[in-house]
């Protein structure tokens, strides 16, 4: 009987799982515990946002050992990591761990110290791990950001119509604070990036590559929604009543999906990681900024998951069908082959 033995390709696979999902799920027992004895539990949220990234990271630096590796930005990041997931745990018998402070300090001088060894190097190395700065195929990156901006201000706006409170967002629009607001948080993304960077290299850099490469750049995507709004479940648990589980899940698989599509078509087009980490920054600086009108695009009751749904599917799916998705599965990329011999499916 023959022994099976793990392609490179479904070691990194294993690894990125074990770090990405067995951590969180696993650590929700922990926030079970502390949300029981009433602790401020949102540490664990912040944790969870650094788990993708260490779990790709390792995967990459284990399974292609030989290779330059950016060692020093990895081994930074990966330390992080495992602070959060310390100082979260603690958390828990020892609730000042959470205090405001200490996530600061770990916030920021992570976010610094991670600047300063992706500094030191070398470009090429950056460029061969999707961490470089420049953005080889598209011209104007920027173009995105305003984008992502106007759509996330058209759901806002649709979300308040249905719900007959424009006046009040309108209101919010009006108020200096609010241009003042989104330059102090564009400023802060520089010293509080891990977390958002954490989750897309490990959701867009490493795992939609390969799962597009199985099925499609398309079902990849709204496949790699499903899976992101999976790993959100244990937080789930913890940030709303009991009975509005399932309510709050659903909001939150309907965003992941729309936002899995959008990223990964921005993604596609940059190949920047730095962009779309921006992107996923800018998505939830604006909830904060809205304050109490934040959930006009997240959760309420059934009828508004519904609305949610189309409203998400105006703003962010129609880029599904632009010509970024050309469909790149391996079966289609061996029909494309007997058809075309010059085919090539990646042009790097």
């Amino acid at each position: 009987m023959s022994k099976h033995i793990c392609s490179p390709q479904e070691k990194e696979i294993m690894i990125f799982s074990s770090i990405a999902f067995l951590l969180p799920f696993g650590a929700g027992i922990f926030m079970w515990i502390g949300h029981l004895h009433g602790n401020d539990i949102s540490i664990f949220s912040l944790a969870q946002m650094h788990y993708p990234a260490a779990g790709a990271i390792l995967a990459m630096m284990v399974s292609r050992k030989g290779s330059a590796v950016p060692r020093k930005y990895f081994m930074c990041f990966l330390t992080l990591s495992f602070l959060w997931l310390i100082l979260s745990l603690l958390s828990v018998p020892f609730p000042m761990v959470a205090d405001g402070a200490v996530v600061s300090v770990l916030t920021v001088g992570g976010s610094l110290l991670l600047w300063a060894m992706l500094a030191f190097e070398r470009n090429d190395v950056r460029k061969s791990f999707g961490l470089n700065y420049t953005v080889g195929k598209c011209k104007h990156p920027t173009k995105y950001i305003f984008m992502f901006a106007a759509l996330l201000i058209i759901r806002s706006v649709l979300g308040a119509i249905w719900q007959g409170r424009l006046p009040e967002l309108l209101e919010i629009f009006k108020k200096p604070q609010f241009t003042i607001d989104i330059f102090v948080y564009f400023l802060a993304f520089f010293l509080s990036f891990t977390g958002f960077f954490g989750e897309e290299y490990g959701w867009r850099y490493f795992l939609q590559p390969l799962i597009s490469e199985k099925i499609g750049k398309r079902k990849g995507c709204i496949i790699l929604g499903c899976i992101w709004g999976f790993w959100h479940l244990p937080l789930c648990f913890f940030y709303t009543t009991p009975q509005d589980i399932l309510l709050n899940f659903s909001g939150q698989l309907i965003t992941c999906v729309s936002l899995a599509v959008f990223f990964g078509y921005v993604f596609i087009n940059t190949e920047n990681i730095w962009i779309v980490a921006f992107l996923h920054a800018m998505n939830n600086i604006y909830s904060t900024i809205l304050g109490g009108l934040s959930n006009l695009t997240v959760n309420g009751s059934w009828e508004f998951i519904w609305f949610t749904l189309v409203v998400n599917s105006i703003c962010f799916m129609p880029v599904i069908f632009s010509k970024s998705f050309r469909e790149t599965s391996v079966s289609e990329v061996n029909l494309a082959k007997k058809q075309s011999p010059k085919f090539s499916l990646w042009k790097k």
